[in-house]
């Protein structure tokens, strides 16, 4: 994959959307899995944030990126883009290589993330509840098994 295809995908699309595509996750600096996943899935995961290229006026008009949020800014500022009808392009090749781990993976994340899904209104408050009650429980049992 190179630049080439991305510039063709904004050629076809316009500049105002976000062009995003197959990301390729590693674990211990062997391959693992491929993927990427539609603006449809957003209410249960996110799109892979790496392989997005967004244009500049997206930023100028909808703002940046929510400090308020440590660990999933992302998944916040591409619902503001979605809710305001900003279009969406997938390209079915892979544009990032990505290490499997690190911040995003600990249940405070997580946790951000439901927090995230209240406020585009993805689940309601007490969906949030029940599911940060969850986290609390898992992180309880991971530790009291170890």
């Amino acid at each position: 994959m190179g630049f080439n295809t991305i510039a063709e995908q904004y050629i076809k699309t316009g500049s105002n959307s976000v062009i995003h595509g197959l990301l390729r996750n590693f674990l211990d600096d062997e391959f693992y899995s491929m993927i990427g996943n539609s603006i449809r899935r957003l209410r249960y995961d996110m799109i892979q944030h790496p392989t997005c290229f967004i244009p500049r006026k997206l930023y100028q008009t909808y703002g940046k990126y929510n400090s308020e949020y440590k660990y999933s800014a992302d998944y916040d500022l591409i619902l503001r883009f979605v809710n305001n009808g900003v279009k969406f392009s997938f390209i079915e090749v892979p544009i990032v290589n990505f290490r499997v781990g690190g911040i995003s993976s600990i249940p405070g994340a997580e946790k951000e993330m439901y927090k995230i899904r209240v406020r585009h209104h993805l689940i309601s408050k007490t969906e949030y509840i029940l599911r940060i009650i969850l986290v609390q429980f898992a992180t309880f049992i991971k530790k009291f098994l170890k």
